[in-house]
């Protein structure tokens, strides 16, 4: 185990050229805290995991482990780390050599690789076993913490329950990014927040910081009221002032929400009947159609992080 304190940000700063993503960040990782990383697109979320693992250089600041800390890291290209030409077995046999057979059968049982699936090659596994696979072998290689950039892209929904439950099993610290709202509700203990260059923390789950969102944000250091500039503005979608505007444009995203909603839930259930056929007994010497399906599991995945995303948008101006 770590010591109490794995982690530790002092006066992190961090920019690209003339473009400031954060300065001055301080925050503190203890043992056991479940934390996600939330936050607009481009505002330094992986970079921040990045600086953490000493693959980015800091530009002010510093950040220490703590104690007997051990980072593990799952990044968004994680699955290009894998051997194609390895089966399932073989690729958690080299990564945990010391087990028996036994042993990595049931290991993989628990991440849904059963039967004669733990025999099929690397190259014709869709990308939500692959990032199953890759979470498997980071979790089995024995860090204390675990640094998680969008670990759930491509999985499919009993893929992400397995995923959860080995994370609530977990005994380590975590610091995840995710626009997965159902994944972030079950397993977060804090939420970061990157917000106008500042890292804003809410000390409880996913429905504690939709509750305190606004009020905690509003304690960021002002301008003089009539300086406030439409970045700091909570939402963009702030309705005109004239014609009952305001009314209107919430009606409107809140049918857009409802929609983007719907399609979710149709777009999991497509690539569940599609993963029923990736595991159909008759396909699997038929590579060529295990790779066509894997292909339009890939594409629905795609489409499904776009969809989370505008989901989070919406929630976001509408709460």
């Amino acid at each position: 185990p770590s010591g109490r304190q794995v982690l530790t940000l002092r006066n992190v700063t961090k920019a690209f050229g003339d473009k400031i993503l954060f300065q001055k960040l301080h925050a503190d990782v203890q043992r056991h805290q479940r934390i996600f990383l939330l936050g607009a697109n481009g505002c330094g979320k992986t970079t921040l995991l990045r600086l953490i693992l000493g693959l980015e250089p800091l530009d002010g600041g510093e950040i220490r482990p703590g104690h007997q800390a051990l980072l593990g890291y799952f990044s968004q290209n994680q699955l290009e780390t894998l051997e194609p030409n390895l089966s399932v077995f073989e690729t958690m046999q080299e990564a945990c050599p010391n087990l028996t057979h036994t042993e990595l059968r049931n290991l993989l049982g628990r991440f849904l690789f059963t039967g004669e699936q733990v025999f099929k090659p690397v190259s014709v596994l869709s990308g939500g076993e692959k990032s199953k696979l890759a979470l498997a072998k980071l979790m089995m290689s024995g860090p204390n913490m675990l640094l998680l950039d969008e670990p759930t892209n491509h999985m499919d929904i009993p893929a992400k329950e397995v995923l959860t439950e080995a994370l609530l099993d977990y005994e380590g610290s975590m610091l995840c990014i995710s626009h997965d709202r159902y994944f972030i509700q079950e397993l977060a203990t804090v939420i970061w927040e990157i917000y106008d260059g500042h890292l804003l923390t809410y000390e409880g789950d996913y429905d504690y910081y939709l509750f305190k969102r606004d009020e905690i944000r509003s304690r960021l250091a002002a301008p003089p009221q009539h300086a406030i500039s439409q970045s700091n503005a909570a939402p963009k979608v702030t309705a005109p002032s004239t014609g009952g505007g305001s009314f209107k444009v919430r009606k409107e995203m809140e049918k857009q929400f409802k929609k983007v909603e719907k399609n979710i839930l149709a777009l999991e259930n497509e690539i569940a009947l599609l993963e029923e056929q990736l595991h159909n007994p008759a396909w699997q010497q038929d590579y060529q159609k295990l790779q066509e399906i894997s292909g339009q599991i890939e594409h629905q995945q795609q489409q499904l992080t776009a969809l989370n995303e505008q989901w989070a948008e919406l929630a976001e101006h509408l709460s």
